[in-house]
C-alpha cells in the first residue's frame, strides 16, 4: 500500500518531502534570506505602523502589563534553551554548565554583531534571536563566561581549547 503513495521531492534540494514544493530546511533558508534582503523595507513599514498605532498599543499594554512580561520571559527562556540545545549545553572548553555564552569560533564577535546591525556590545537575547532567524548557522560554540573572556584576552591557561 505504501508503494502507491507518490514520492514528492523538494524542488530546491531534491529531498523527499510531504510538501510538493520545498522541504522545511529550504523554506526556512529562503525566509531568512528574504528577511535579510528586505530588511529596510520591513523596518520602514513597521515604523509607519508604530507611529499610527502608538496610543492604542500603549493603552492596551498598560492594562495587560503583567501578561506581557510573563509571555516575554517565557519566549526568551525558550529561545535561550533552543540556542544552547543547538550549540551545546555545556562549555566546549571546560565543561561547565553555568554562565554559558555563545562564542564566535573564529573570533571577531563584536565586529560581526556590529555588521549585522545589533551593535558591537549586543549579546544574549538579541544575538540568540539573530541566530534563530538565520537557522542557527555554523561557526559558533558554547563557552562559559570565564573561557569566553579568557579567549578574548588571549589568556588560555585554564582552557582545554587552543584559542
Amino acid at each position: 500500500m505504501i508503494d502507491s503513495i507518490p514520492v514528492k521531492r523538494c524542488s530546491k534540494c531534491g529531498e523527499v518531502t510531504p510538501n510538493p514544493s520545498w522541504c522545511n530546511r529550504c523554506t526556512l533558508l529562503y525566509q531568512a534570506l528574504y528577511r535579510e534582503a528586505h530588511l529596510e523595507e520591513r523596518r520602514e513599514k513597521q515604523r509607519k505602523y508604530d507611529k499610527d498605532h502608538t496610543r492604542e498599543r500603549n493603552t492596551y499594554y498598560e492594562a495587560h502589563r503583567d501578561e506581557y512580561r510573563d509571555r516575554k520571559k517565557q519566549r526568551e527562556d525558550q529561545l535561550r534553551k533552543n540556542t544552547f540545545r543547538r550549540y551545546g549545553e555545556k562549555c566546549a572548553c571546560c565543561g561547565s554548565t553555568t554562565n554559558l555564552t555563545i562564542d564566535h569560533i573564529n573570533g571577531g564577535g563584536s565586529k560581526h554583531r556590529e555588521a549585522i546591525g545589533l551593535g558591537a556590545r549586543a549579546a544574549g537575547i538579541p544575538f540568540y534571536r539573530w541566530l534563530y532567524r538565520m537557522y542557527y548557522p555554523p561557526g559558533y560554540q558554547t563557552l562559559c563566561r570565564r573561557c569566553n573572556t579568557s579567549k578574548g584576552k588571549g589568556a588560555d591557561a585554564h582552557c582545554d581549547l587552543t584559542h
